[in-house]
């Protein structure tokens, strides 16, 4: 094999265990508590946030910038298709421009979002650097609103966006930006998923009892 393919192989598997090692090493923070959180622990707080929002018919906004923006705007549709729940991801390209050409490119989220957010709404935002001016003035906007807030960094450990009192914060120790980028999105899509199955369970769950009592119905009547 050439040298050259050599290295570049040695690269590849590099960056997937730097990739998975990274995602094992993720610090996660609550508001609430000092201690580091586990997944699992992690887990219930999020789904804990969701269910709440979707009891109450609320939305889900999503925020990043380039390739977190694409993150949070698949997420967002799984979110939607698989859970039934509302999302906003803010990506009109009129509306982002216009909002940074009238007012300021750190505006293009948080205007939007204080016209239209409610109570029971809750925002997820990400940001590898953590320093990023749009997503820091919205989640400024949403603590002091009560707004639920579960956000998600990387690179230096104390960024901005860490230091602020989310409900739930998710730290990538990587200063990679394509491995931060895309160990947020596993982490989402693995919480999200993990939902959906736990909703595909209950409602295969309550279609069985249904047709239990269909079927016990339909025996009476013959008896």
């Amino acid at each position: 094999m050439p040298v050259t393919n050599s290295i570049k192989n040695k690269r590849q598997e590099n960056w997937f265990k730097a990739l998975s090692q990274a995602i094992s090493d993720t610090e996660i923070s609550s508001s609430v508590s000092e201690r580091k959180l586990s997944h699992e622990k992690a887990f219930i707080k999020f789904k804990e946030f969701l269910d709440q929002t979707r009891n109450h018919k609320g939305t889900i906004w999503m925020f990043g910038n380039g390739g977190s923006l694409a993150t949070c705007m698949h997420i967002s549709q799984d979110i939607q298709n698989r859970l039934h729940t509302r999302t906003e991801t803010l990506s009109s390209g009129p509306l982002m421009t216009c909002v940074s050409n009238d007012i300021a490119f750190n505006h293009c989220f948080l205007t939007p979002f204080q016209q239209h957010v409610q109570p029971t709404d809750m925002l997820i935002v990400l940001s590898c650097s953590g320093e990023s001016s749009n997503i820091i003035n919205t989640v400024c906007h949403a603590l002091e609103n009560q707004i639920k807030v579960i956000s998600l960094s990387a690179m230096k450990q104390n960024n901005k966006l860490r230091k602020m009192n989310s409900d739930l914060h998710f730290w990538v120790p990587t200063s990679s930006f394509g491995i931060a980028e895309v160990a947020h999105h596993a982490i989402l899509h693995n919480y999200v998923e993990t939902l959906a199955e736990g909703d595909d369970n209950m409602n295969l769950a309550e279609q069985q009892e249904a047709q239990m009592v269909l079927s016990e119905e339909s025996f009476l009547s013959l008896a």
